[in-house]
């Protein structure tokens, strides 16, 4: 990769999808904080849908695995 490539990428703002990504994170920790750390992915899932956020079952498993 030439010098002048990777400081043109290392500046570019982040993409639509990488900041849904940290919005999606901001949500799953928040609905596990109101569960006082109790709940599992699938109630976590099943609590944001409820709340009408999108977010994909394997997303939340994989945020929360992380």
């Amino acid at each position: 990769m030439s010098r002048s490539g990777y400081y043109v990428w290392k500046k570019r703002a982040p993409s639509a999808r990488a900041i849904a990504y940290k919005e999606n994170i901001v949500h799953v920790k928040e609905a596990f904080k109101d569960s006082k750390g109790r709940y599992g992915s699938p109630r976590i899932f099943t609590d944001l849908k409820a709340k009408k956020i999108s977010i994909s079952k394997n997303t939340v498993a994989k945020i929360m695995k992380e």
